[in-house]
């Protein structure tokens, strides 16, 4: 697209500021009271919406003289609603569409002499353009070579910028406008006032009662002709989300721009000391979270590549690891060694055990230590160890249980004294010893649990 440049002209001559583009035959004088009040609607729509508000609308009036260099003058506009049933771009449904006729229709044969030269909406998107729904509402309700269309691209920090677009060659340039501008009055150069604002619209000789989604939306009509009258129109709300509360100004502040630079910097520098007190958390290293272990070393991935945890559910130790580590992806095999105070065992592990798998343990004394080891591609074992030291007392062994094969038990006799005599002692009948063949009693000894390797199911089928 070739570089273009706006005529301008002294700010104290003319009360509007014209749009012209070099070996272009159009030349569009835009009032500068007509970007006045259309600027806080379409800031209003920007606003309704976090993320990239909702776009508005309605139609251009003014006068269009044809010529070697056709002239169109946009001295008024009227905003036309929606229903945003698609979205919070400008797309007219069924209802609107009718809402949008009536518009037009109004000023067919309006005593104030302007007549509908366009369409206009706020563009909240990425660069400036019409898209296919635009297009089919200018080759719809606006075939005439001298129609224009104004779209305008809305900023916080910064004047918005606007764009017309218009008929050449039997098409539109809808892709990008051939010069868009500040959509600003201080900044394309002010302009001295009309002399007196057109006359109010008479709404009592034109009610358009408000549209309640409630209502069953019209059946589409033949195509829209504006010469054969309006249609029948529906009632529309006459209070939108757009729309500010009863009593609230509307006047848009005209030192907003210069605010919004001032604050523009003390959220950038509150954004960088937010991100970097975020870098030194994300810089320091953690400490390893093992629940039941005492005296865990801290360490980095390279220090723990098998990230070996363990935790106590139900009087049982879970063994887990990480199965996604690089050694465990490659394993063949692995042994998991464990010395739970006296006793030590190995425990044999195969890859797809690794993989999907995890050791469940009942300890039997405070001081359990584990030793993974990892058998994979390499010559060396990756092996890593831990250390889990309870502070929590065992449960006290079992009393001593009775063995069925026990004799009954005897008390025994006291001995009996013999009447004293020359040569004569006590005598001491003797205990009698256990028969034999009856095994003494045993105490019984806690049951060990072994090692128990609980794998992953599969996903259940839906």
């Amino acid at each position: 697209m070739a570089t273009t440049q706006a005529r301008s002209v002294p700010a104290s001559s003319l009360p509007y500021y014209v749009w012209e583009v070099p070996e272009k035959s159009i030349s569009i004088q835009l009032y500068f009271d007509v970007i006045d009040r259309m600027q806080p609607d379409i800031m209003r729509g920007m606003g309704a919406l976090k993320r990239r508000g909702a776009e508005v609308g309605g139609i251009l009036l003014g006068r269009s003289e044809p010529g070697p260099q056709r002239t169109v003058t946009v001295e008024d506009f009227e905003s036309v609603p929606t229903e945003y049933l698609t979205g919070p771009s400008y797309h007219l449904s069924e209802n609107d569409q009718v809402t949008f006729e009536a518009a037009i229709a109004r000023h067919v044969s309006h005593d104030s002499g302007l007549t509908v030269v366009g369409f206009y909406r706020s563009h909240t998107r990425d660069e400036l353009y019409m898209d296919d729904t635009d297009l089919a509402v200018a080759d719809r309700y606006f075939p005439d070579p001298g129609s224009v269309f104004l779209l305008v691209k809305p900023f916080v920090t910064r004047a918005s910028a606007g764009g017309f677009f218009f008929r050449e060659d039997g098409g539109i340039n809808r892709d990008s406008s051939y010069l868009q501008f500040p959509f600003d009055r201080a900044e394309l150069g002010g302009g001295q006032a009309r002399p007196a604002p057109p006359a109010p619209r008479n709404d009592a000789e034109r009610p358009l009662p408000p549209y309640t989604p409630a209502v069953q939306a019209p059946s589409p009509a033949p195509d829209f002709n504006p010469a054969a009258g309006r249609r029948p129109v529906p009632t529309m709300s006459g209070l939108s989300i757009l729309a500010p509360p009863p009593g609230a100004s509307v006047d848009f502040p005209e030192r907003w721009q210069w605010r919004s630079w001032m604050l523009a910097p003390v959220f950038l520098i509150a954004a960088g000391v937010a991100g970097f007190f975020a870098y030194r958390e994300l810089s320091i290293p953690k400490s390893r979270d093992i629940p039941i272990a005492a005296g865990a070393a801290a360490g980095n991935d390279t220090a723990l590549p098998l990230k070996l945890s363990v935790a106590e559910k139900q009087k049982k130790l879970e063994v887990t690891w990480d199965r996604n580590a690089p050694a465990i992806l490659q394993a063949r095999r692995g042994v998991l060694s464990i010395a739970d105070g006296s006793n030590k065992r190995d425990l044999e592990l195969t890859g797809a055990q690794l993989r999907t798998g995890r050791v469940v343990y009942s300890r039997l004394s405070p001081d359990v230590a584990l030793r993974m080891e990892v058998f994979g591609e390499g010559p060396e074992p990756v092996t890593e160890s831990i250390r889990i030291v309870s502070t929590e007392a065992l449960p006290p062994p079992p009393e001593r249980i009775p063995v069925a094969s026990d004799p009954p038990v005897v008390p025994k006799r006291k001995p009996t004294p013999l009447p004293p005599g020359p040569g004569t002692a006590s005598r001491v009948e003797p205990v009698p010893d256990r028969p034999s063949g009856i095994p003494k009693a045993v105490a019984r000894q806690p049951e060990v649990t072994p090692p128990e390797v609980e794998l992953e199911r599969p996903p259940r089928r839906k």
